[in-house]
């Protein structure tokens, strides 16, 4: 398994899927990992799910994505959920 830090991404692959990165690493146990971009609301409910069945996690505004449209609505800012690696 290897572990992309730029993108916090775990992968079986040479090549990061998401970047094409090649500088990849074996995970650590304290790597945080991309778990999906979620609206706020769903973040929290994620988070505390997460979170009561002891597995550690953080949520974090989506870097890099800005704003983005959603289904024609409104403009929204995602939010990132990242939860510990444990291999």
């Amino acid at each position: 398994m290897n572990y992309c830090s730029n993108c916090l991404m775990l992968t079986k692959e040479d090549v990061c899927p998401v970047c094409g990165g090649s500088a990849l690493r074996f995970p650590e146990a304290d790597d945080f990992c991309f778990l999906a971009e979620l609206d706020d609301i769903w973040a929290k409910a994620a988070q505390e799910l997460l979170q009561d069945n002891g597995i550690v996690c953080q949520r974090l505004p989506a870097s890099g994505m800005g704003l983005h449209l959603r289904a024609g609505k409104t403009m929204r800012e995602g939010t990132n959920l990242r939860a510990l690696c444990r291999l």
